[in-house]
Parts: structure tokens; C-alpha cells; sequence
């Protein structure tokens, strides 16, 4: 046994807040999260993600789709909204961002707002 004993509270760590995420520029279609953090003193914990988290993209008439990829027989890359101008860029978008194979085949739907 030890002959000295750690202190059994250890001292408090200052918590810093993360600084916050640099948001792309609007021309740029992107994955974004799922859920966002909910306001401080609502009771909840998260949100589901919606277009009009984003005023920006929404004023520039954009859309949040829901993409997934599959290569038959092979493999699967997880679902993901993404924000984008149309379905072809918002495919590109999540391909880049995944790194989906050339073979692999991307579903994208227009998920209502």
C-alpha cells in the first residue's frame, strides 16, 4: 500500500468552451450534423438539424438532403444530411466528404423542411 494518499477530490480543471466552428463558405455544399446542441436552459439535450439552422442557405434557396452510399456486396458509408443547391451537388458534396468509391452507388433525398 501506499504510503501517501491522492487526494480523493482532485482540483477543478477550468472548463474553456471550444471555440466556435468556422462555417464554410455558402458556395460550398457540406455533410452537417444530425443534431445540434440544444440552447442552455431548454430542458433538452439535442435538436434533429433543420434548414432553418442554417438562415444563409436557406435565404439562397438551398435544401437539406439525406445521402447514403452502398457498393454491392462490398461495403456501406453511413447516412448523412447534407446542404446543397441541388441533388447532384449535394451527392458530390458527400462522396468528397466520405471518399466514396467512383463504384459505389449514392441515394439522395430531399428531406422536407
Amino acid at each position: 500500500m501506499a504510503k501517501t494518499h491522492e487526494r480523493a477530490i482532485p482540483e477543478a480543471v477550468p472548463f474553456e468552451e471550444p471555440p466556435p466552428a468556422k462555417a464554410p463558405a455558402l458556395g460550398e455544399p457540406r455533410v452537417v450534423p444530425e443534431f445540434r446542441p440544444a440552447d442552455p436552459g431548454s430542458g433538452m439535450s439535442v435538436f434533429a438539424t433543420r434548414l432553418a439552422d442554417f438562415p444563409a442557405e436557406k435565404a439562397a434557396g438551398w435544401k437539406r438532403f439525406k445521402a447514403s452510399a452502398r457498393q454491392p456486396a462490398e461495403t456501406t458509408w453511413p447516412n448523412a444530411y447534407v446542404l446543397a443547391p441541388d441533388a447532384k451537388a449535394a451527392e458530390e458534396a458527400y462522396r468528397k466528404h466520405f471518399g466514396v468509391v467512383p463504384e459505389g452507388k449514392v441515394v439522395v433525398k430531399e428531406m422536407p423542411d
